[in-house]
């Protein structure tokens, strides 16, 4: 089986996501995973989020999201890849001709979303020969949107991920893993990477399966009657959890 890992080029996770590539690489001992696309994101935009990370009082965070800006040339998340005989691509989104060319001429049978904030469109979704999944950051089907795991710190509820089936429409489609890391941490920095740690393993143990079966598990329905929507704290939302004794 050949699965494609797609993640940013930046994210704020500490050190830059990496103990979710090492975990996963370690796990994979019959080289599952065979590449790694890694989408443009190092913009003036980033700057823009430094700065008003910053001015929420997102402190730590920033530092990370700096700190892993600085050491992009180094490549360190690269080389786990072709150290260990893997390739590494990059593109500006999932949806450019180019990179669904590239899944086509790969004969890649699933790809794997990991910390993008790319829309998939149908052209893309339906390249790879079992489709496409994502790392949601959050409980499905109960909890959608963006940073749902802080949200659910904050509130002392079970904060974790989910691994779905990508559809056309956001956080939806089959979900096949729901795992819960802590309900307690308030350490947010140190809670994605203890996450990310625990998504590395818990993909590699679904992607195991999915080669014995050689298909899609059967998974569980993605539907709730009543779902919460989480987005972007305000800065009265981050002084709040700061409030509470939160490390943002």
């Amino acid at each position: 089986m050949k699965v494609v890992i797609v993640s940013s080029q930046l994210t704020y996770v500490p050190e830059n996501y990496r103990s979710f590539y090492r975990t996963l690489l370690e796990h994979d001992a019959d080289h599952d995973v065979v590449g790694l696309i890694l989408l443009k994101n190092v913009d003036f935009q980033v700057l823009k989020s430094i700065m008003g990370l910053s001015f929420i009082g997102a402190k730590m965070i920033t530092k990370h999201l700096v700190q892993n800006l600085l050491n992009i040339p180094k490549n360190e998340n690269e080389k786990l890849f072709i150290d260990s005989g893997r390739w590494v691509k990059s593109f500006d989104s999932m949806n450019d001709p180019k990179a669904i060319q590239f899944i086509k001429d790969q004969e890649i049978d699933l790809i794997v979303n990991a910390r993008t904030r790319c829309i998939y469109k149908n052209d893309i979704l339906k390249t790879p020969k079992m489709g496409c999944l994502n790392i949601h950051h959050g409980l499905l089907p109960d909890y959608r949107g963006t940073l749902c795991d802080l949200y659910a710190l904050s509130e002392q509820r079970d904060a974790g991920f989910s691994i779905h089936h990508m559809t056309s429409k956001i956080d939806a489609g089959i979900i096949y893993k729901k795992v819960c890391v802590s309900r307690e941490m308030k350490d947010y920095p140190q809670y994605l990477k203890l996450a990310a740690t625990k998504e590395g393993q818990v993909l590699c143990e679904l992607i195991s399966e999915i080669k014995r079966l050689r298909k899609l598990p059967q998974g569980q329905s993605n539907h709730c009657a009543k779902p919460l929507y989480t987005k972007n704290p305000t800065r009265l939302q981050i002084k709040n959890f700061l409030k509470q004794g939160f490390i943002l």
